[in-house]
């Protein structure tokens, strides 16, 4: 998406995956902090965890690990706003565009995720 077609497979090839890759796991890890910490299973952990069934989770490990993730996440939302800013006549794959539709959304999620890690400190 935004990209362009000819520049992306070579783009990819030369270790454009990896980024991808990395980003795409950043996603998951956010989503599955966010659930954690507005879920049971954020405070104790669920039966299907071995050998840590029942027992409570660690309420500042949990808290920390959510407050670095939306960290980096505001800290890779406005590094790449500046990339944008910067390079955005460049001909490069991505169209500059996709801050309209890519920046905001890391910036929602270190925002949510922030709020998210707070409320659940408060809470627990």
């Amino acid at each position: 998406m935004w990209a362009d077609e000819n520049k992306f497979r070579e783009w990819y090839a030369g270790g454009g995956g990896p980024y991808l890759f990395v980003l795409s796991g950043l996603a998951l890890l956010a989503g599955i902090l966010a659930l954690s910490l507005v879920q049971p299973w954020g405070v104790v952990f669920p039966s299907w965890t071995p050998s840590l069934a029942g027992r409570r989770v660690p309420r500042r490990t949990l808290a920390a690990t959510a407050f670095t993730v939306s960290a980096f996440l505001l800290l890779y939302t406005a590094w790449a706003a500046a990339q944008t800013i910067k390079d955005f006549n460049d001909e490069g794959i991505f169209s500059p565009w996709i801050v309209v539709y890519g920046i905001p959304q890391f910036l929602v999620w270190g925002i949510g995720l922030s709020l998210a890690a707070g409320s659940y400190r408060r809470r627990t």
